[in-house]
């Protein structure tokens, strides 16, 4: 929801959550939002946190998750600059394409994919580079790859596949993108 329709602004936050906090009580269910595991003794049974407390466990799911790759670039820090992981980045990203027209992605990935159809289905003007010369080829195939970027093409997504991005640009905020092939692409 958070590169769909949350982003598009048609599901409010609290919808976007799996279950209500609610739930995780009534189930007995220890939520700790924003704490990381910073060492686990299997021997013992035992958590420690960052925040240096320790939780003992009888059974564990150990579900790391992913992190967003920061671009090591020029420009990197840019207003403007997004990159989709929490409710706030896209609440903040949501706010950018309100008042934008042309909007560059970076990477033809499931979620960059995601919200090249949500600014797109919000009027805006998308070009993805894609280092790889077929979208999604690593996790669904060429021939399947291949058909989503035409279904993204017939909605009037450009992409600049086998092309990467050497800066960003702008006065304070992100105003272009220069590509592996010196192209500048105006955002």
């Amino acid at each position: 929801p958070l590169s769909k329709e949350y982003l598009r602004g048609e599901k409010e936050e609290e919808k976007v959550y799996f279950k209500p906090a609610e739930f995780y009580q009534e189930q007995e269910i220890g939520l700790k939002l924003g704490a990381s595991v910073s060492s686990l003794d299997t021997s013992n049974r035992t958590v420690e946190l960052d925040s240096g407390e320790s939780l003992s466990f009888d059974k564990l799911l150990l579900a790391t998750g992913s992190r967003a790759r920061k671009l090591d670039i020029p420009g990197n820090r840019l207003d403007g600059v997004h990159y989709l992981r929490t409710i706030g980045s896209s609440r903040r990203l949501a706010g950018d394409i309100e008042k934008g027209s042309k909007v560059v992605l970076v990477g033809a990935g499931f979620i960059g994919l995601e919200v090249a159809a949500s600014c797109r289905m919000k009027g805006l003007e998308v070009i993805i580079l894609e280092i790889e010369e077929v979208p999604l080829r690593h996790a669904i195939g060429e021939e399947l790859g291949n058909i989503c970027a035409d279904i993204h093409r017939d909605q009037g997504v450009e992409f600049r596949l086998g092309e990467g991005i050497t800066e960003i640009q702008g006065d304070g905020r992100a105003e272009r993108v220069i590509t592996s092939s010196g192209a500048e692409l105006p955002c």
